[in-house]
Order: C-alpha cells, then sequence, then structure tokens
C-alpha cells in the first residue's frame, strides 16, 4: 500500500473514532438533573476553562498551538512508523472519539450547531488533513511487518514532513485568531 492507501486508511480510523461515541449507546444525563442538562456540562468545570485572554501576545499562542502540534505530528509519524503503525492508529482512533464525544455533548445540551463550527471549521480541515499527513507515514510503519527492505524508503523523513508541517502552521495562525477574536 502506498502514501495515498495509508492517508485513506488514516482518514477511516480518524472518522470512524469520530462516529464511535454515536454507536455507543451511554446516559450522559447520568448523575445531572434530566431537567437541566446544562447542569451535566458544569458539573466539577472551573469557571474560567473556557476564557481567553485576549491581552495575551498572539504570537505565543501560535507558537503553543504549533509547537504542540509539531509534538503530536512526529508521535504520528515516527512513533507510529516505529511501532508497526499501532500508535498511530490508537492516536487517531483516539482523537476521533474525543472529537466525536465532544460533539455528542454539545448535541445533548443543544448547544446552537453553528457555534460548535464557528472555531473549528476555520482551523479544523486544515489541522486534520495535516495529521493524516503524518499518520500515513505513521501507518507506513505496518509495511514492515511484511518487508523489511522496504524500511529505509518508506520511513518518515525530512522531506515527507515538509508539507504537513507548513499546514499546520497555517492552522496554527487560524485557530490563534479564531480563539482570540471570535470568542
Amino acid at each position: 500500500m502506498g502514501r495515498a492507501g495509508y492517508f485513506i486508511a488514516s482518514i477511516l480510523i480518524f472518522t470512524a473514532g469520530v462516529m464511535l461515541p454515536f454507536l455507543i449507546n451511554y446516559n450522559m444525563a447520568e448523575g445531572a438533573n434530566a431537567s437541566n442538562p446544562q447542569q451535566f456540562l458544569n458539573a466539577g468545570i472551573p469557571a474560567n476553562l473556557n476564557t481567553v485572554d485576549n491581552s495575551s501576545n498572539i504570537y505565543q499562542l501560535i507558537w503553543q498551538i504549533f509547537t504542540n502540534n509539531i509534538f503530536i505530528g512526529i508521535l504520528l509519524s515516527f512513533g507510529g512508523f516505529y511501532s508497526f503503525g499501532l500508535l498511530t492508529a490508537g492516536l487517531l482512533l483516539w482523537n476521533g472519539m474525543l472529537l466525536g464525544t465532544l460533539l455528542k455533548l454539545a448535541l445533548f445540551i443543544n448547544f446552537p450547531v453553528p457555534e460548535i463550527f464557528k472555531t473549528i471549521l476555520i482551523h479544523g480541515p486544515l489541522e486534520i488533513f495535516a495529521v493524516c499527513c503524518f499518520s500515513s507515514q505513521g501507518l507506513a510503519g505496518m509495511h514492515r511487518l511484511r518487508n523489511s527492505n522496504r524500511e529505509l524508503e518508506q520511513r518518515p523523513t525530512a522531506a515527507t514532513l515538509r508539507l504537513p508541517l507548513s499546514i499546520l502552521f497555517v492552522a496554527a495562525v487560524l485557530e490563534s485568531f479564531a480563539i482570540t477574536y471570535l470568542n
């Protein structure tokens, strides 16, 4: 399977993770007053969790988001490659499940759908595309199980990381502006 096949596989794994919370039937209102679903969301969450200090330097925010995404990208590509793709598949599924759970929770408390996607649509597609680029390199590690001779041509290199890193930088800039100016 070539890089395109691994790219499609990474999209499918992430999508399965997003859909999984919707397929699992669990009572989200358990422990909360069913007549007040907002209570479920607010239980144990600090009041200032969603507040953003707009006076903070936007360049620091861009750098913080970008370096976090670089770490994830390296973990997905190199960590996945040298774990035969298992780390990549697990992280993709987990991150998809987190997004799916967030969406399910937002729908449960009747959060307005446009508000759900206001920030996500600005940077999300770029970030998910870049994550799938990194993941395609990590999933290529599965190839090592069958044919160790192709290891050198399949492993992640600086040249193969250039495109996803560039996309992650643009996504970090967009996400920083969305956090700072849309909240």
